[in-house]
Parts: C-alpha cells; structure tokens; sequence
C-alpha cells in the first residue's frame, strides 16, 4: 500500500468497517429531502444531485439491526406510555372518589414504563440525558397511590382529592411534557447515511448507519487479511487503537455494491 492510506470508518449494526476515502463520493445524511425519495430497507433507489441511483441498504446482507431501531420501538413504545400514566392518574381519582380498589401499580418499577425505563440503553447522548430526567417524577407520581388512599382511609377525603388535582398541574404535567419531549426528539435521532460510491461514473448509495471516521493510517496500522466475513473478503483489517486494538476489515466499494 502507499505510506498513507485515508479510510471511511463506519458503522452497519454492531460492524465498524472501513473503506478507502477515494471510493467515496460523497456521505449523504438520509434525514432531509435528499435521498428519502423511493428507498426501502430491502433496497431500490435514492435521489442524489438529481440522479437516482441504486440503493443498497447494508444490514440484511451483512446480517445486522440497524442501531436505529431502537428510536421506532420508542416512537411505537413512549406515546403508550405516556396514556398509562393518564390513565393511571385516572383509575387514583376514581378509587379516591368511589372508594374502588385501586389494583394499578404503587411502585414506579412495576408499570410498564417503570420495567421498560430501568432496563432500556442507550448510546444517543441526547436521549439518555432527556431519559434520566423522567425518575423523578415518574417516582413521585406513582407515590401519590400510598399517600392519598391513606389519606381517604383516614377519613381525610377531600384533602386527596385537592393533592391529586395539585399533582395534575404539577408532577404529572412534568411527566407528560417529558414525554412529549423525547417524542418528538426520537424523528430527528433517526438519520442513516448512504455513502455514495462512484465506480467511473456508475454511482451506487450504501445504507449505512454512522461514520464514526475519517483517518489516515500508515502500512503500520494495517494487518494481512485472514478469513472471510460472511460472504466478503478483507482486503486487510486496520489496527483501531480507539477501541482496545480491535481489528476493523478494510472492504473494497465493489463488493459491498455488489451485496443485496
């Protein structure tokens, strides 16, 4: 190889891979008008510089989840969640009101969100910050069960029901305005990348999820090719001293357009 080589590290699902810059064209951001035009996950075409251009989405063929998927669960996951809480909010006053038993989760761990929220991950720093200002309120919300039915129990009635009507305008309208938050922040987390390839003027997009790099490497941080990975071959692995020395396969552009 030549003394310096600049590559395109990215990201398909939990692969970093990496490609050499000069097969790259160009990195297009699939989040604005450009390039949403008649693309799928299976495949089809995708509008660059007013050329449509075949579109070859990477995960299926190299066997990987996009990292996305996480943000539609969220968008399927989080507007049913903020209803439980209305809902929730609800069945209190009824049982407060009408003395019914109140059979919805006490503790902010048993409600669907509760055992979604404390077992969810993420790596999006914007989301995870939003995410960890919901414990809180969630917790004081579904205190309010304990407190005012033994407050109703202890013949003191219409002091719950002026509490639970506070904890509306208070706790629980913090907690819905953090969902609406994240609700409408999740759209804008989803932004997969073509990677626009030009082989002597026959373009090609590769659906990728994240560049994570753009570095030059010297014959010293490049390693013989071993293996195979699924139905690729390395031209070499790249010495990747940012996560512990792991190797990343270095492709050709051809056979990634070929995939799909």
């Amino acid at each position: 190889m030549a003394d310096e080589m600049q590559l395109v590290i990215f990201q398909v699902g939990r692969k970093t891979l990496a490609l050499p810059l000069q097969e790259v064209e160009h990195i297009l951001s699939l989040g604005g008008e450009e390039g949403r035009q008649g693309i799928s996950a299976e495949g089809g075409m995708i509008l660059f510089q007013g050329q449509a251009i075949p579109w070859r989405p990477l995960w299926d063929p190299l066997g990987e989840p996009s990292v996305f998927l996480e943000f539609d669960e969220l968008a399927q996951t989080l507007p049913r969640r903020r209803q439980d809480h209305l809902d929730w909010m609800a069945a209190l006053d009824q049982s407060l009101r009408h003395d019914i038993p109140f059979t919805k989760a006490h503790s902010p761990r048993e409600c669907a969100f509760g055992q979604w929220f404390y077992a969810f991950r993420t790596e999006d720093r914007r989301l995870a910050l939003l995410l960890s200002q919901f414990e809180h309120p969630h917790a004081l919300v579904h205190g309010l069960a304990e407190v005012l039915l033994g407050q109703v129990a202890a013949g003191r009635r219409e002091e719950a029901l002026a509490a639970l009507e506070a904890a509306r305008q208070g706790v629980l309208a913090e907690l819905l305005a953090l969902f609406d938050t994240v609700i409408a922040l999740v759209p804008t987390l989803k932004r997969p990348l073509a990677l626009i390839l030009n082989d002597s003027g026959q373009r090609t997009a590769l659906g990728v999820d994240r560049v994570l790099d753009i570095r030059s490497v010297t014959a010293a941080d490049v390693h013989p090719a071993r293996g195979r990975l699924g139905g690729l071959v390395p031209q070499a692995f790249i010495g990747d001293s940012a996560s512990g020395g792991a190797l990343i396969p270095l492709l050709a552009a051809s056979q990634l357009a070929s995939l799909g």
